[in-house]
């Protein structure tokens, strides 16, 4: 399971029931993502979601390129 904020690797998840994937939570945005579940189940949907995206917003972008680049040498040097 991947975190819901980053991507990164969850070490716990937030959900209602056992039967429910829920929200996954690496160790820096656990905290984060204990107050979105709060908002989804006590004020909604549209709270939450608010919360959610001006959250991933304020997180930094991973810097892509540079593993596209890497990808592209590695398929450069097995052809």
């Amino acid at each position: 399971m991947k975190c819901t904020v980053c991507e990164s690797d969850a070490i716990t998840r937030f959900s209602p029931d056992l039967d429910i994937r829920g929200l996954g939570a690496c160790e820096e945005h656990v905290n984060t993502l204990r107050w979105a579940m709060y908002l989804l189940m006590n004020e909604g949907e549209t709270a939450f979601e608010t919360y959610l995206l001006a959250v991933r917003k304020n997180e930094p972008k991973k810097d892509r390129k540079k593993s596209v680049d890497s990808s592209i040498k590695t398929s450069e040097t097995t052809d």
